[in-house]
């Protein structure tokens, strides 16, 4: 799905009133109004494509209660494909209208075009037991980049110990949804783990290429059937032209 359909399906899906540039004048409120303002591109690393970052603004017009609502749910609808925030909030007094603004960045192009499966290792107490034991907590991460430096020595399955990784994931556009990130002081905090996703360096979180469906799956048991998976070495936010990526490194 191209990022315009990804737009103004999300809005879509808040109201069905939506218009690209001008509305028609002969429809009544509320309606939404939606267009693009500017292309950037942004480079993360050397080598790989280019990301776009398309941005825009969609414009809320009503004059009564049953558009009310859509204060709360058109910035629900666009953060579930791209970040957003709101910028205006007038009274129309001359037409009757209240109008309110959002803006919003989504990525698009071949830059975020990666998947990976993230696994954060939780060690939990047995209640039959009372032993400790280890349960994954599984994220597809869909709109990613990653780059691996192969390493010389290689293996007979292609995995090398030398094998270096590179991640950024953007931190808007509900990436691993429907799971949300946090950061990891939050995250342990967190009394049911399994709604968010997080990274941090340690033997606790890895990930490995593509969309693996195995929960259960300890990380020697998947190096030896997939042959890659990076163990995170370093995880940090990094802005790049007022976006937010956390940049990761895996070995």
């Amino acid at each position: 799905m191209s990022w315009d359909e990804t737009i103004k399906g999300a809005l879509l899906s808040a109201t069905g009133s939506v218009w690209r540039y001008e509305a028609d004048r002969t429809k009544s409120p509320p309606y939404v109004v939606w267009a693009e303002t500017e292309e950037r591109e942004i480079s993360l690393s050397e080598g790989a494509p280019p990301v776009k970052l398309m941005t825009g603004r969609a414009d809320l017009f009503t004059r009564d209660r049953n558009g009310e609502k859509l204060l709360t749910e058109i910035p629900a609808a666009l953060g579930r494909v791209c970040s957003c925030r709101l910028v205006l909030t007038e009274n129309m007094d001359d037409m009757k209208l209240l109008h309110c603004r959002w803006e919003w960045r989504i990525f698009t192009g071949e830059g975020l075009s990666d998947t990976v499966t993230l696994y954060t290792a939780e060690i939990e107490v047995d209640p039959e037991t009372y032993t400790d034991r280890a349960v994954n907590n599984v994220t597809v991460l869909r709109g990613v980049q990653l780059k691996v430096k192969r390493g010389a020595e290689r293996s007979g399955n292609g995995y090398s110990d030398g094998d270096r990784a590179e991640l950024f994931i953007p931190l808007s556009g509900g990436v691993g949804s429907p799971k949300t990130y946090t950061p990891p002081p939050l995250y342990e905090r967190a009394l049911n783990r399994s709604l968010f996703w997080t990274v941090f360096p340690g033997a606790r979180c890895f990930f490995l290429p593509g969309e693996i469906s195995e929960p259960d799956a300890r990380l020697q048991d998947l190096a030896v059937k997939y042959g890659e998976v990076f163990t995170v070495t370093a995880a940090e936010t990094v802005t790049e032209q007022g976006a937010e990526f956390l940049k990761v490194r895996g070995v």
